[in-house]
């Protein structure tokens, strides 16, 4: 650690990847003679212009000549390769967006019974609260008070541990900043309000019952 590594540049890449989920633009690279790091396999890729076997052909022939012990597994078409992890990736998105959607229902429809059903257990001390004087209006305060508290300490572990998992599946998920930010906003309006209706919908009606 701390000593600098010096590397022998080969050549220049311009606007090139070899990872279909990245842009060309994205990064510089450039060649660097395989010598300097030995390995028991690699990939190379080349672009072709003619048709597969003339070019296959040529192929074989440039790698002997450099070095006729190389032994070549396979030749395969990039771009059918790129489609092809391409096509695996939208599916994988789409089944989480599609698992994602059930789960906010699921999780919204639990979240509402379970805020109502704790603000209905306490009519009773709603009828006390009244009776000691107080106001609809301060007695439904407090119960938002109270829901917005636990909302808000929800929200924020939700958002963390969710903001971990987009960040180790982003790369494959493929969306924008944009997408990710409407999505959460989404989410965190959608539970939000689901809280305050479960919250104010029994209270009012615990408010409104005679004593």
């Amino acid at each position: 650690e701390g000593q600098k590594h010096w590397v022998t540049i080969v050549g220049v890449v311009s606007n090139t990847t070899t990872n279909p989920f990245q842009k060309t633009d994205q990064f510089d690279e450039v060649y660097l003679s395989g010598y300097q790091f030995p390995a028991q396999r690699g990939t190379v890729f080349f672009e072709r212009s003619g048709a597969g076997n003339f070019v296959e052909d040529e192929f074989f022939s440039t790698i002997n000549g450099i070095d006729s012990k190389l032994d070549i597994l396979t030749i395969e078409d990039w771009e059918l390769e790129a489609s092809a992890i391409a096509t695996m990736t939208v599916t994988f998105r789409d089944t989480i967006v599609v698992c994602g959607l059930f789960s906010l229902i699921l999780a919204m429809s639990g979240i509402y019974g379970l805020t109502a059903f704790s603000v209905e257990k306490r009519s009773q001390e709603v009828g006390i609260r009244r009776a000691l004087g107080a106001t609809d209006r301060s007695i439904l305060s407090l119960f938002v008070r109270q829901g917005s508290r636990q909302l808000i300490a929800g929200l924020a572990i939700g958002v963390a541990l969710s903001g971990l998992i987009l960040f180790a599946i982003s790369s494959i998920l493929g969306l924008s900043t944009v997408v990710y930010s409407i999505i959460y906003t989404t989410v965190i309006i959608s539970i939000s309000s689901i809280v305050i209706f479960a919250i104010l919908i029994p209270a009012r009606r615990a408010v409104h019952l005679q004593p």
